[in-house]
């Protein structure tokens, strides 16, 4: 600590009931406004009500015939996760020593290394996976690339 320090021993005003008031009120009118322009009232609430009974009586008890079905896609979505998880970090090291100024001062390196960081970091993980798509087709291949693309970013 230096000797321009200075302590004060004064406890903080608390903020004015008005501030609340305001502040209560802003958040009502900002609700209001938000209710208004969706298009949302209390009463569609209420009436969609027995809706929302019928869809929770149609899931208890569980239906568990089609589980054989989803496991399968299930344990095929974790293996694209694998799979894309490790090519992604596989890539990103090599790639992260070369974008890095302390270790490669070589600017053929560095710059288009940070180049191509920069540009994967701009492009969103779901567009890429959008892009895949139309490239390869559905299948796990798009989601594997996109993975991997999404790991060399991090």
């Amino acid at each position: 600590m230096n000797d321009m320090t200075i302590y004060s021993n004064e406890i903080p005003k608390p903020p004015s009931k008005l501030k609340h008031m305001l502040t209560f009120i802003l958040v009502i009118l900002m609700l209001w406004s938000s209710s208004v322009q969706v298009d949302a009232s209390f009463s569609k609430l209420v009436d969609g009500f027995p809706n929302m009974v019928d869809l929770l009586k149609e899931m208890v008890p569980p239906d568990w015939s089609y589980f054989q079905v989803i496991t399968t896609a299930m344990l095929d979505t974790i293996r694209m996760a694998i799979i894309g998880t490790t090519l992604g970090a596989i890539l990103a090291i090599p790639l992260a020593l070369f974008a890095a100024s302390n270790v490669f001062t070589n600017t053929f390196l560095y710059s288009p290394a940070r180049m191509i960081l920069n540009f994967i970091r701009t492009i969103p993980d779901l567009l890429l996976a959008a892009i895949f798509v139309a490239i390869f087709g559905i299948g796990p291949l798009p989601g594997i690339l996109a993975l991997t693309f999404f790991q060399l970013d991090l």
